[in-house]
């Protein structure tokens, strides 16, 4: 934290918490689709925008910053980045069907002097909306035992028995009803009917 003063009558100092909460003062914020946070989209050419922030207010900070998008490096070598302020990385992608990554290296000295590098891997989809489940993020990212997996799903890049079967057993629910699952809420109208099972069906054998 940092004290902070005012020289307005009757205030006195205090210590501002901003940051310091924060396990690393150099991350990731977002990661844009063509100006959405979804990692499930059809394919096509894709504005990306991946922004980097400093959030340590002491100072600037230089980062060697690599960006890899779906198999296309970038490399940002001794970028400077302003105590507070932001750098933004933009491209255009062509993404095709298929599960994708984006991978993010930041290497910097901290502020106590400790050389850091930090690794964030993103997994996204090019896929279609009927394409619901299939597998799990944790498959998607190697870890094979996890009791939870299944609050997880996500789609495998085909339309089979597994999205039909998933949208059925929520046939007839909404949020906050015991069979509820939001994977199959295929036109975003927060239930589950006939229109949804038919938009599936319809898409039944479908591979990107």
């Amino acid at each position: 934290g940092s004290t902070v003063t005012t020289n307005h009558p009757g205030s006195v100092p205090t210590v501002s918490t901003f940051g310091y909460f924060q396990h690393r003062e150099i991350q990731y914020q977002t990661v844009l689709f063509d100006g959405t946070t979804d990692r499930k989209f059809d394919v096509g050419t894709k504005e990306v925008n991946v922004t980097i922030a400093n959030k340590y207010l002491g100072g600037p900070q230089t980062v060697n910053i690599s960006i890899t998008i779906a198999g296309t490096p970038y490399l940002y070598p001794l970028t400077v980045i302003q105590a507070g302020d932001t750098f933004t990385h933009s491209s255009n992608e062509v993404i095709t069907y298929g599960t994708w990554s984006i991978i993010i290296t930041l290497i910097y000295i901290d502020m106590w002097g400790t050389p850091v590098t930090q690794t964030i891997t993103l997994i996204f989809y090019g896929t279609i909306t009927e394409d619901i489940v299939g597998s799990t993020f944790y498959d998607d990212i190697g870890i094979q035992a996890y009791p939870f997996k299944d609050q997880l799903r996500t789609p495998d890049i085909k339309v089979d028995i597994k999205d039909v079967a998933t949208a059925a057993k929520a046939f007839g629910s909404y949020p906050g009803h015991e069979r509820w699952s939001p994977y199959p809420n295929i036109n975003d109208d927060y239930q589950i009917d006939i229109r949804d099972i038919a938009a599936i069906a319809k898409e039944f054998g479908w591979t990107g």
